[in-house]
């Protein structure tokens, strides 16, 4: 039966979340994360205060880990742009140390937020299941490499003693939300969002809640003993793709923002040409803010990216639990109050 929970990157979006749904099943839950949360705190959360890619964190994440039942690593250097060596160390670098403190802890269950990025190819991805090969394209996304690298590490680790299974959530949404959908709503009131493509492409996205019911399911089907999905990595989603244009364009309608025009687009050409030229000069000159548009970002916006849940449903039980059209209009509303 598991007891005590610990989640890496506890204070951000998915992790706090993780650790709310951890409590209502009364979990003891220890959050690692680089800064605490006081919501959390006074849940009775218990914050260790560590930054997962020190190479001196091991002992210190050891003795948080003591104890422990189940690790949801969910910390992750995210951004769409930055220097290698932080992506190479919080990602890889962070997640061996997380792998090497579970064993020396002799924690039994370890489950990695991964993400579909870790078989990136820049092109589109149609129903795509887990046969797909592991990114090679680590200049246009350090992200999608470094990601790649940490889910191999975690798949590897699985052995007797470690039981370890890796989630790939795409695009997650909803209550909490401080990076996707806030990130749309500001770049296009400042103008600096552009639709990229004919506008016809469908994404997969998955719901927070979606996201924390996978891992919960995946923390009981490895309590009760599941060995099937030990070793392994699976897509999560909300199971129905989108029209990526659409749906932004829902929720700038629903705030009163002008929507985003077809005619007004942007080729996905033009724009990794553009994007390949900013990177350069972000490059040689050592800018520090994020650059206005990547090849990877380009390609997000313009590509379509869908992911079949099948190993899912049929390794674990996993099931959509939202209606994705009443969730999105009760985000529109909270966004209109200042809410996220």
């Amino acid at each position: 039966m598991i007891k005590k929970v610990v989640i890496t990157g506890g204070s951000g979006f998915l992790g706090r979340t993780l650790a709310f749904a951890a409590i209502k099943r009364g979990w003891q839950v220890v959050a690692i994360a680089r800064h605490s949360d006081p919501a959390l705190i006074a849940e009775g959360v218990k914050f260790v205060l560590v930054d997962i890619a020190n190479p001196d964190s091991a002992p210190l994440l050891a003795a948080a880990f003591s104890g422990a039942d189940i690790i949801f690593h969910t910390a992750a250097k995210s951004d769409y742009w930055g220097h290698w060596k932080e992506y190479r160390a919080t990602n890889i670098y962070g997640t061996e140390n997380v792998i090497a403190a579970a064993q020396a802890a002799g924690v039994p269950h370890l489950v990695y937020t991964s993400s579909p990025s870790v078989v990136y190819t820049g092109e589109d991805i149609i129903n795509g299941n887990e046969s797909l090969p592991y990114s090679k394209v680590w200049k246009e996304s350090y992200y999608a490499f470094t990601k790649a690298k940490a889910e191999q590490a975690v798949l590897a680790a699985n052995g007797k003693d470690l039981k370890t299974v890796a989630l790939r959530p795409h695009l997650i949404w909803g209550p909490g939300d401080t990076h996707l959908l806030p990130t749309i709503v500001k770049r296009t009131s400042e103008g600096r969002l552009r639709m990229v493509g004919e506008g016809h492409n469908i994404v997969s996205l998955t719901h927070v809640a979606n996201v924390v019911h996978a891992h919960m399911q995946v923390a009981d089907a490895l309590d009760s003993g599941n060995g099937k999905i030990c070793g392994k990595a699976y897509f999560i989603t909300d199971q129905e793709g989108v029209n990526l244009w659409q749906w932004i364009n829902r929720i700038l309608k629903g705030l009163g923002i002008p929507e985003l025009k077809r005619e007004n687009a942007q080729s996905l050409r033009g724009a990794c040409c553009a994007a390949r030229l900013v990177e350069i000069f972000w490059h040689i000159f050592s800018i520090d803010c994020p650059p206005p548009i990547t090849r990877f970002v380009a390609k997000h916006l313009a590509r379509t990216h869908t992911f079949s849940t099948v190993a899912a449903e049929r390794d674990f039980g996993y099931y959509s639990i939202i209606d994705s059209e009443a969730e999105l209009a009760a985000l529109i509303e909270s966004l209109k109050k200042g809410e996220m």
